[in-house]
């Protein structure tokens, strides 16, 4: 209950991970609940120091958090050692990132020119063979970035294309760190 509302009371909430344990159901559902509050995250392994390292080291742990921690894969990861000291200052550094990036307004022209490009290279569809046309994209809110898509018919986008645009919001804009609300509207106030 404290880790809750310590996340509640959160903007940034920083993931600490033990780099000589597996990844806990305990830790999946605290990093899940933070998601799904839209907290911006930064996952830390910590006991850095202890894990023999090579060449691939990293990108292994770091493909291992990935699968394991697929709702977060925004999340930026921070090697450190709290015994030594390693990397530890680069934490605050990350958090000031994070903030930035949770901040940043990205102009409606800009998204305008976004969205043309997502839309031209998958287009919304939906089973019912209903077509939706997205007409333009606004960002109404920082921290979290919040955006408004407009369309005609707002209950045929589908959850998997509302991922896409998602992604594509990333891929585009980055926003690492940083959890991202997306609405999509019709013309009338009450579509939702």
């Amino acid at each position: 209950m404290r880790t809750i509302e310590s996340i509640n009371r959160s903007d940034i909430v920083l993931l600490i991970l033990d780099s000589l344990e597996e990844i806990s159901n305990q830790d999946q559902k605290i990093v899940s609940y933070a998601a799904r509050n839209y907290k911006d995250i930064i996952i830390v392994l910590n006991k850095w120091d202890l894990i023999k390292k090579d060449n691939a080291t990293v990108g292994e742990y770091i493909k291992r958090i990935r699968s394991e921690l697929k709702f977060v894969e925004f999340a930026p990861v921070i090697f450190v050692s709290a015994l030594t000291g390693q990397r530890v200052r680069k934490i605050l550094d990350l958090v000031l990132e994070v903030s930035e990036e949770s901040r940043k307004r990205i102009p409606t022209s800009e998204l305008n020119k976004f969205l043309e490009r997502a839309t031209a290279k998958f287009p919304p569809t939906h089973s019912s063979g209903k077509h939706t046309k997205i007409y333009f994209c606004t960002q109404i809110k920082v921290h979290p970035p919040t955006f408004i898509f407009f369309c005609n018919n707002p209950k045929y986008i589908t959850t998997h294309y509302r991922r896409y645009l998602l992604n594509q919001l990333r891929d585009t804009f980055k926003f690492e760190g940083a959890s991202i609300k997306t609405f999509f509207r019709g013309r009338k106030q009450d579509e939702i």
